[in-house]
């Protein structure tokens, strides 16, 4: 799954979305690092932020956003946001829970400014984020590594 880093604006309606790069999410990537600091040596549960997962990759809150493509190769968008992850950090290992907030889940037909339709790939570089539901979803993931 890409993990997608947007850089967010204001629009006259909702806000508009440009790609400005990827991040790796588990593995010693993002998650790891925001977690860090809530780490004590021994097991133990902790939960970080969007806030605390965007200034671990080193950029602002107010107008950054992490996303998960969950179907990249598919013919259908499917992004959502990623709100926080939670965790239980064991020694070797860390079962981790995402909320999300869905943006765009299975939509295929994405209008152009010109009246026509936009290509999937194109549409995933740049959109507005008006009309998209915001449903909560969570979802649970294991990660190798824990605590020590």
């Amino acid at each position: 799954m890409p993990f997608l880093l947007y850089q967010t604006s204001p629009a006259t309606r909702g806000r508009d979305y440009k790609a400005v790069g990827s991040f790796k999410f588990g593995g010693g990537g993002l998650v790891q690092q925001a977690c860090q600091k809530h780490l004590t040596g021994k097991d133990g549960g902790w939960t970080v932020s969007r806030g605390e997962l965007l200034d671990a990759r080193q950029v602002t809150a107010e107008n950054h956003e992490l996303v998960i493509d969950t179907s990249p190769s598919r013919d259908t968008i499917n992004l959502y946001e990623i709100r926080s992850v939670s965790g239980y950090s064991y020694s070797n290992w860390t079962p981790i829970m995402i909320c999300f907030q869905s943006l765009f889940t299975d939509d295929d037909a994405v209008p152009a400014q010109d009246g026509g339709v936009m290509g999937i790939d194109e549409f995933k570089q740049a959109f507005n984020d008006a009309g998209c539901p915001r449903d909560t979803v969570r979802s649970v993931l294991y990660l190798r590594g824990g605590h020590a």
